[in-house]
């Protein structure tokens, strides 16, 4: 995930065979985002959300779960 910190977009590199939902969280639990991307690269417009930590957790066809931290300044 890049850039971290940023300000008004992040990308994130998933593996090509990957199809992965990405949900996001700010940091009070409150749901920001959910969207469906297919393999390899992701890019997420955050220009509209307040300045915060958020957290992105990506969960790919299988089930698999990573949980990233992203800081928008």
């Amino acid at each position: 995930m890049h850039p971290n910190p940023g300000t008004d977009r992040f990308f994130i590199t998933i593996p090509a065979s990957w199809s992965a939902t990405l949900r996001v969280y700010d940091t009070y639990g409150r749901h920001v985002l959910s969207q469906q991307y297919p393999g390899p690269a992701i890019t997420v417009d955050a220009s509209t959300w307040c300045a915060g930590v958020y957290h992105v957790v990506l969960r790919d066809q299988g089930g698999e779960v990573l949980t990233l931290k992203w800081v928008k300044e």
